[in-house]
């Protein structure tokens, strides 16, 4: 099916190449000069594979008249204006559903269509932080975050909502507007740090669960929660035997034990206690750089990474069994610009 994708830079493009990656037919309109996603030519090559391009002025009637043409036989419209942009250039939901009304449309904003800051300016650091994901600390300032969590979570939401009103519509139950905001679907992400909200602590008193440094400066992370016979197995590994019947709720309320693991682990070479540690089965991991992970032969196996003349691609994370659905496969790769 068809998908008409009026977003630029990484929200919307996510989405749409999750669904390309299931088989649709991704149509990426972009403004004169391209999208600004452009200047990252990594990010965009691995955002927009697999989908073709227009370049559109839709500021002027005759690119505005393309897109209304565009969306005619779309099964999806996605954008990323803020809220009242679509509509002013004639392609909102209203204008779309007047004349399909099976079609599903897509506004992907920083703070939704609806409420006090409906329309407010915005990146992926401002959502997090509106959010409650970047603070862990109140008494210190938080580092700007390594992945732009609300971008990559707004469009695997967008795309998730996309295949459920898709459904609805092979039902008979006609289209849907899906309102997607970005700040919302980040806070839906803090699910894991409720007791912080309501005055507790969750993974600072968790001795057996963090990432700790080596002897040789090279990072283990240790992912021990509930379970005693990880922790078990972690204490007769490291020499630390005395501690290895505390209970789950003793080490949360211990506060000299993280100190105690720190010690233990930075006594170590890395591999040398990673392999130990794995063959004790424990759950331990190397902390990879992106190009150590990206490079991984467990990636390769399952197709998450392939390469084509030495450039690694990320693919579709899910594999689908027997054949006849899911993934396409590899995809072509991104449209090149337009002039």
């Amino acid at each position: 099916m068809r998908v008409i994708d009026f977003s630029s830079n990484l929200p919307g493009p996510y989405a749409t190449l999750l669904l390309a990656q299931l088989g649709a037919d991704v149509v990426k309109v972009e403004p004169p000069g391209g999208d600004p996603a452009r200047a990252f030519p990594r990010l965009f090559a691995a955002v927009n594979q697999g989908k073709t391009s227009e370049c559109l002025d839709l500021k002027s009637e005759a690119g505005r008249a393309r897109g209304r043409e565009l969306v005619r036989d779309a099964a999806v419209v996605v954008e990323g204006w803020r809220p009242g942009v679509a509509a002013r250039l004639g392609l909102g939901y209203g204008d779309v559903r007047g004349e399909y009304p099976d079609s599903v449309y897509v506004s992907i904003s920083g703070y939704g269509q609806t409420g006090d800051r409906a329309g407010a300016p915005g990146h992926d650091v401002n959502y997090q932080a509106e959010a409650g994901i970047l603070a862990v600390d109140p008494t210190h300032v938080p580092a700007v975050p390594v992945l732009p969590v609300a971008d990559m979570a707004s469009g695997l939401f967008a795309a998730f909502a996309a295949c459920a009103a898709l459904f609805a519509v092979a039902r008979g139950q006609g289209g849907r507007f899906i309102d997607v905001s970005m700040t919302d679907v980040a806070l839906t992400w803090t699910l894991p740090r409720l007791d912080l909200a309501d005055g507790g602590d969750v993974f600072t008193r968790t001795p057996h669960y963090g990432v700790y440094a080596c002897s040789d400066g090279r990072a283990l992370a240790l992912g021990i929660v509930h379970e005693q016979h990880f922790w078990r197995g972690f204490c007769q590994v490291v020499g630390l035997d005395d501690l290895a019947g505390a209970t789950y709720e003793q080490r949360c309320d211990d506060p000299r034990l993280r100190a105690v693991v720190a010690d233990a682990v930075a006594g170590w070479p890395r591999d040398e206690l990673l392999a130990r540690l794995q063959a004790a089965d424990v759950p331990a991991s190397a902390v990879r750089m992106p190009w150590e992970a990206v490079g991984a032969e467990a990636f390769a196996h399952r197709g998450t990474v392939h390469r084509t003349a030495g450039t690694a691609t990320i693919g579709h994370p899910a594999q689908y069994t027997p054949g006849g659905g899911g993934a396409a496969g590899p995809l072509a790769a991104a449209p090149a610009a337009q002039r």
